[in-house]
């Protein structure tokens, strides 16, 4: 039998915001709804912090948040309780992988974005997303030197994708864990790093079993989270790799999809 939901999980980008980047009011009134009833309503995004917690601001939420792929996490109040960063040595095979085929590379830890400068304009699409301004370097091979790094993005054309997410996978071996977060964006984490692994880390914390939580997101960086779940939904808008492991598939991002399955599975409505 279904544990009661304790802690919903949810992804931004695709999941909670529709295509236009916005909160609808359906699902605003949703999550609202949720966190009056005493769940934890948690942010679990790529992002990191400083551009996600907006969201979060919107919703009036207090609950701790997944940022950075899982690679942070934070408390209600801001303060970081768990990091996880990437070993120096291989931060600097990434990057020269990244110098040596032309590749557009953004770098990341829980304070700072870092770019080349050259790289400015090809790494712009990351702006649509809300982040601020990246800091410019002449120089990101010897970046590690200088900063803990947390992940790396690498902004592609559909068309390249996901051919250079496994070029890259095969150069860094078990070093790094390689995948697409959107179908223009391959990043790099340490590796069994994940947002499911973030997830864990956070309800371990808060004693709150996986059979209780109900996840939500639609990209391969979703997975570990929606399989760890006690219900793990898919969006209509998933990737067909995770639609293929969630217990659930709602409705699209553009259709309210979070906001019917709280309903479903929180409230019992609409089944």
């Amino acid at each position: 039998m279904t544990q009661p939901i304790q802690l919903i999980a949810i992804d931004l980008d695709g999941t909670l915001l529709d295509s236009q980047h916005r909160l609808t009011e359906r699902t605003k009134a949703a999550v609202w709804r949720a966190a009056a009833h005493g769940l934890h309503v948690v942010i679990a995004t790529g992002r990191p912090r400083f551009s996600g917690y907006t969201y979060a601001e919107q919703l009036g939420l207090k609950t701790p948040g997944v940022y950075l792929q899982g690679l942070t996490v934070y408390d209600g109040e801001g303060n970081l309780l768990h990091e996880i960063t990437m070993q120096p040595e291989t931060a600097r095979r990434i990057l020269g992988y990244a110098e040596q085929h032309d590749l557009a590379v953004m770098v990341y830890n829980h304070q700072r974005k870092v770019t080349a400068r050259r790289l400015a304009e090809r790494t712009k699409l990351l702006a649509h997303y809300g982040e601020p301004t990246p800091d410019y370097v002449d120089d990101l091979l010897s970046l590690p030197d200088s900063m803990n790094i947390s992940k790396m993005v690498f902004v592609e054309s559909l068309a390249t994708s996901d051919a250079v997410r496994h070029a890259l996978q095969a150069h860094v071996g078990d070093l790094a864990s390689v995948f697409l977060s959107q179908p223009d964006f391959v990043e790099a984490l340490p590796p069994n790093a994940s947002k499911g692994a973030g997830v864990a880390w956070l309800i371990n914390s808060l004693g709150v079993p996986p059979g209780a939580v109900l996840a939500l997101g639609d990209g391969e960086n979703d997975i570990e989270m929606v399989q760890m779940a006690g219900i793990g939904v898919a969006m209509g808008n998933a990737t067909p790799h995770l639609k293929a492991v969630a217990d659930y598939v709602t409705l699209s991002n553009d259709e309210d999809g979070v906001a019917a399955a709280i309903e479903r599975f929180v409230f019992g409505e609409g089944a």
